[in-house]
């Protein structure tokens, strides 16, 4: 399996086109039907994990350019602050805590479906998302100064996504988007960070 952190030898330049513009090495078949595969989106060069509902949670590190520092768990929760343990935002407690507080910690996004079949309550990223089948994706790119999650609604009409990165002025930014694939979904969406 490739190391996320290493190009793969034809570099970024020469990655291939995928479909939806997005450039993709062979794909590293993992258990669990996760595959990870390297990605160029964005100007950017990621490794992605596709298939992320079947792993069990571990930790990214968020680097950035100033005294900033972030741990970032894939079950939704952080830990992150300024400095030291004693400046964090988010609490700074074990591995385990942190993966275990994703639901009272973290981004938090309600999205309320209404397609004509009747309405739907959409929440990506909770465990009741991926009992009904959505599938989910992480990615970091090689400088480890961005991470993102991806989710796609079980129907395949949305796709969410979040990232997290960090700017000198801002410290920790998070960004969200929600793309309907197959045309227009209408929606109210509600999203935020519980801590």
């Amino acid at each position: 399996m490739n190391t996320p952190g290493f190009l793969p030898p034809s570099g970024p330049s020469s990655l291939p086109i995928a479909p939806g513009g997005l450039a993709r090495t062979t794909a590293d078949q993992g258990a669990l039907g996760t595959t990870g595969s390297f990605v160029h989106d964005d100007g950017d060069t990621w490794y992605c994990i596709d298939g992320l509902e079947h792993l069990a949670p571990f930790f990214m590190v968020l680097a950035g350019d100033s005294d900033f520092w972030a741990y970032v768990s894939t079950a939704g929760s952080l830990a992150a602050g300024r400095r030291d343990a004693e400046g964090s935002f988010f609490p700074y407690e074990t591995v385990d805590k942190i993966h275990l507080r994703g639901e009272h910690t973290g981004p938090r996004t309600w999205i309320w479906m209404d397609e004509g079949l009747g309405a739907q309550l959409w929440l990506p990223f909770s465990a009741s998302a991926v009992e009904n089948g959505a599938r989910r994706s992480v990615w970091k790119n090689l400088a480890s100064t961005r991470i993102r999650f991806r989710e796609e609604h079980p129907s395949g009409r949305l796709v969410f996504q979040y990232e997290w990165f960090t700017a000198a002025g801002m410290g920790l930014v998070r960004s969200a988007s929600l793309r309907a694939p197959r045309g227009p979904v209408p929606v109210k969406v509600l999203d935020g960070l519980l801590n």
